[in-house]
């Protein structure tokens, strides 16, 4: 019993989650999101930064993120620390 419950305790510490902070992005064209910043091929956020940030798909963002840097959308309401 004790095997099964720190196997599951496991999984779940090894599953990603949406509370995950921000994650670096491809670096789309010249820019990169608020709060991130330019390293390779790579958008990776900023230290002060607490906003997830995505590729943009299509002309609009998903409900929840708004427009960033053009190619981008972020977190609408997060705050930078």
């Amino acid at each position: 019993m004790a095997i099964i419950i720190a196997l599951t305790a496991l999984a779940l510490l090894a599953t990603p989650t949406l509370a995950e902070g921000p994650l670096p992005q491809p670096k789309i064209g010249a820019a990169c999101p608020s709060g991130y910043e330019a390293s390779g091929s790579y958008c990776v956020p900023n230290r002060n930064t607490r906003c997830r940030a995505m590729p943009k798909i299509g002309a609009t963002c998903p409900v929840g993120y708004t427009s960033s840097g053009g190619s981008y959308c972020i977190e609408t309401g997060c705050q930078s620390r």
